[in-house]
């Protein structure tokens, strides 16, 4: 049995003046490799966005997230 670790990353993001929507991509999820493998990966907002996940071109995995600010009538 190999070694066992727990990471935690946490990214927070300002804006000096309001912003009315932020446009993310997060490559953060470990890759899976011949002497590596993540056992529980997740990536998540503060924020209620449904996050979309794909595979770029060199195999990374994205999650992609959109934040709008929405005015309320």
């Amino acid at each position: 049995m190999g070694w066992r670790l727990k990471i935690v990353h946490v990214t927070r993001v300002g804006y000096e003046g309001t912003a009315r929507a932020s446009y993310n991509e997060a490559r953060m999820t470990p890759p899976t490799l011949p002497r590596q493998s993540a056992l529980d990966s997740r990536v998540g907002t503060d924020a209620a966005a449904p996050i979309w996940t794909y595979v770029d071109y060199w195999g990374t995995v994205v999650s992609s997230f959109d934040i709008e600010h929405r005015t309320v009538s």
